[in-house]
């Protein structure tokens, strides 16, 4: 996902009055301090970049729509413009699908799990999975991002004109029944497509990574990765 100090102790004060009340008033600011840190960390704060920021753990259930669930508080189905919602843990969605117009972050530790819902990530949009994606349907009209050990399964992927798809070396992406690329795929990774690949645009195979549909690998001409 993981000897005592010595202590000395006299019987006379040493400490005045006026050193306890500059100790008492530099308790004080320390105290602030952390306690800005805190609801700063909290959030949703505005770090440099001005993103809001959401966390996702399965504090009461796994449901994402439960606000008890989520840090600072709950962020809704549409993931607005300059807002990050990060899933640790399994968080499950049931039968609709999460609008992304700012970015939704799936951590190592992390599944977003629908059997009948999805993902429609909109031109602005980003989803970045370092975890599990396990959906009927994901409909990326922005960026894709599946990286690191991640695997992404879904019913159908939607590769809209314009948006871009990274399966990254270390990844894999399978994909139960249809692959429709209208926009840029770049497969570092394994790309596992059951049933029906629609590639319209541009699908680049990248060296090192493998493609198969229908069970059998596709040999496409092969680019050396960036």
């Amino acid at each position: 996902m993981k000897n005592k100090p010595h202590l000395q102790v006299s019987s006379k004060p040493s400490v005045s009055t006026q050193t306890i009340a500059i100790y008492a008033s530099g308790a004080l600011v320390l105290a602030a301090s952390i306690f800005g840190l805190i609801k700063w960390n909290l959030g949703p704060h505005s770090p440099p970049n001005g993103i809001k920021e959401y966390y996702f753990s399965p504090l009461e259930d796994n449901f994402y729509e439960n606000p008890s669930n989520w840090l600072p508080d709950y962020p809704g189905t549409k993931i607005e413009s300059g807002t990050k919602i990060i899933i640790q843990g399994l968080a499950y969605i049931t039968h609709y699908q999460l609008e992304v117009l700012g970015e939704i972050q799936v951590s190592m530790d992390g599944m977003l799990f629908s059997s009948d819902g999805g993902i429609l990530v909109s031109s602005q949009g980003k989803v970045s999975n370092e975890g599990e994606l396990v959906l009927k349907t994901i409909d990326n009209r922005g960026e894709l991002n599946n990286q690191m050990s991640a695997t992404i399964n879904v019913h159908e992927l939607t590769v809209h004109t314009d948006a871009l798809t990274n399966n990254l070396q270390g990844a894999t992406m399978t994909i139960n029944k249809r692959l429709l690329n209208q926009g840029s795929f770049n497969n570092y990774g394994h790309c596992n497509v059951q049933m029906d690949f629609d590639n319209q645009a541009d699908f680049n195979q990248i060296r090192g990574g493998a493609l198969l549909v229908n069970g059998m690998e596709v040999e496409m001409e092969v680019e050396d990765g960036i």
